[in-house]
């Protein structure tokens, strides 16, 4: 699993750049300061160097390359901003590698400007220009994707999420509770080959527009996307993954947060602290929002509503180590 997946932590050093090293090249990085309030920094490999957007709001993509400047050989390069690159301060970095820059995928009715797909085929970058009409995006994954997220890039609409039976949609740059999607996602699950989108602006408003679309499908023993339904009680519920998480985004369909929890900011269990990418809030280590990360999943620690209501919440997970190599915690 870090072979794909890696979470970073840096501290700035407030120069025109700083060159953060990974176990790989990446192709997707998402980036938090941790202790102040300062939106996030979210790149990705197709869009290209100096461009991101930010998750906690609905605004196109900017170029500047004093927050992202280039995506390196195992390592990424930031500028001087304070929202990734301040004296001192401390900072998470989110990292996926995809296969790089990839092609055009031509299994839908949209050509993909470019889909890269990294190797164990559950997990998709894809960019592409609207229609305006119906349509079926190719997302080249091994198998259908059962999480999707799309972010309009030269405009201002929400970044949309589908899980589930894709008959609703989430809005990751908000809180609210799960709406329909017949205009983004027209009710259709992905098949094994494309993603079916409606003519919605956030996901396909005419040929003037561009997209990024973020793909995900199991892997055994590498990610896991699911629901499970809480119980209110401080001895929560037990998620079932098949490996010690490393990585984990939670949301219930409900209004409510969204929230990331990683093994490397205080993630011991008791300890773990999280961020919230729809908001642009300091990360916070507080009882009422501590999960467990075990051995072959993870386990609510709190009767807050948040992330252990007696309702559905969706998961996305990645892995640390498969169970059968995980060392109990």
């Amino acid at each position: 699993p870090q072979d794909y997946v890696q979470t970073k932590l840096y501290t700035g050093n407030g120069q025109s750049s700083l060159d953060i090293d990974l176990d790989f090249s990446p192709d997707w990085v998402w980036i938090k300061r941790r202790t102040a309030s300062q939106s996030y920094v979210v790149a990705n490999k197709l869009s290209g160097d100096d461009k991101f957007i930010s998750s906690n709001g609905n605004g196109a993509e900017e170029t500047d390359n004093t927050k992202f400047r280039n995506f390196l050989t195992n390592s990424f390069r930031v500028g001087s901003h304070a929202g990734v690159n301040n004296n001192n301060s401390t900072y998470v970095s989110w990292n996926w590698k995809a296969n790089g820059s990839g092609g055009s995928n031509t299994n839908g009715t949209i050509n993909t400007t470019a889909t890269t797909v990294a190797a164990h085929g559950g997990f998709s970058i894809s960019t592409y220009t609207g229609t305006g009409s119906n349509a079926t995006v190719g997302h080249g994954l091994s198998s259908a994707p059962t999480y999707v997220i799309i972010k309009e890039r030269n405009g201002t609409e929400n970044w949309i999420v589908g899980t589930g039976s894709f008959t609703g949609r989430l809005l990751l740059d908000e809180n609210q509770a799960i709406g329909t999607s017949s205009v983004q996602f027209r009710d259709t699950v992905p098949s094994s080959t494309v993603v079916t989108i409606g003519t919605h602006a956030s996901v396909n408003r005419n040929s003037s527009a561009t997209y990024v679309m973020y793909c995900f499908a199991d892997v055994d023993g590498m990610q896991k996307i699911g629901t499970y339904t809480g119980n209110a009680n401080a001895n929560g519920t037990f998620v079932y993954t098949g490996f010690r998480p490393a990585w984990i985004m939670i949301k219930k369909l409900a209004a409510g947060d969204w929230g990331i929890y990683d093994n490397k900011r205080n993630g011991i269990n008791e300890e773990n602290a999280v961020l919230y990418p729809s908001d642009d809030i300091a990360e916070e280590n507080q009882s009422s929002r501590r999960i467990d990360l075990l051995s072959n999943g993870f386990k609510l620690r709190t009767s807050n509503a948040t992330f252990n209501a007696s309702s559905a919440t969706t998961f996305l997970a990645f892995a640390d180590q498969p169970f059968k190599y995980s060392n109990a915690r």
